[in-house]
């Protein structure tokens, strides 16, 4: 038989949005760590309207707020910044190397 999905109670709808808010705090961080470091990055936020007084963040879903990793912009942004786009590749081969071990 199907579980119905209950309401969530207030406790939980309290600990989401805590949940949301740093993770909300954490993105504007990284945000201008990005900006640093990457910044061709900067048109495609304020292209998307990802910035820190967004939609997604001001309406409570930092969730779908998107990063922007090197991986996930197009080759012609990618090209300004190879350097971090490496750096990218060998985070990404080391964790697949790991979750490889646990299986």
């Amino acid at each position: 038989m199907a579980q119905r999905k209950r309401a969530k109670t207030s406790k939980q709808s309290a600990d989401l949005q805590e949940k949301r808010n740093a993770l909300s705090r954490r993105i504007q961080q990284w945000r201008e760590v990005q900006l640093a470091y990457t910044p061709t990055v900067a048109t495609l936020i304020v292209r998307t309207g990802s910035t820190t007084g967004s939609n997604e963040l001001e309406s409570g879903l930092a969730e779908n707020v998107p990063l922007f990793f090197p991986s996930g912009i197009s080759d012609a942004a990618r090209q300004s910044i190879t350097s971090v786009s490496k750096k990218e590749l060998r985070l990404r081969m080391a964790q697949a190397d790991e979750a490889l071990e646990d299986v």
